[in-house]
């Protein structure tokens, strides 16, 4: 069997850094993004693009820049915009944190900086093969990365 091409790289019009620090739904076009998250001091969360084989290779990297006081950031899957909801493409998400307290979570809906984060730079780096998102957490303490099933 030889290797084939299963996705592509969308254009995001060369504006490759964006804050983050309210409600946004990302697009097939914000592949590539690294996004600098600013932690509300509510929650917020970030829809991820629905799910198909066109957007296979779409990936994203997220930084928390600042810390909040009391306010989960979440990275939720297509359609789940409320806490805990399981509609669109939720139970999609495969977590792989790596830190102090390492962890894997199979089909969750998210993955999120807790309100209890402690560090700035915890990193989420997103991505997806087109039928599950993909995410690796690497934090140095264990309430920084957390995913939500």
């Amino acid at each position: 069997m030889a290797n084939a091409l299963i996705g592509s790289h969308p254009s995001h019009g060369f504006k490759v850094v964006e804050q983050l620090d309210s409600n946004k739904q990302l697009t097939r076009s914000d592949s590539g993004k690294l996004y600098f998250v600013d932690q509300p001091d509510t929650h917020a969360f970030v829809s991820l693009p629905k799910l198909s084989s066109e957007i296979a290779g779409w990936h994203a990297k997220f930084i928390l820049r600042s810390l909040g006081t009391s306010g989960d950031f979440h990275i939720k899957a297509f359609g789940d915009w409320e806490e805990n909801g399981t509609t669109g493409d939720a139970d999609t998400v495969q977590i792989l944190e790596v830190g102090p307290s390492k962890v894997g979570i199979e089909d969750a809906d998210s993955v999120q900086f807790y309100q209890n984060a402690e560090t700035e730079g915890a990193v989420i780096e997103v991505m997806t093969d087109g039928s599950n998102w993909y995410a690796l957490g690497y934090a140095k303490n264990a309430s920084d990365v957390y995913g939500d099933g």
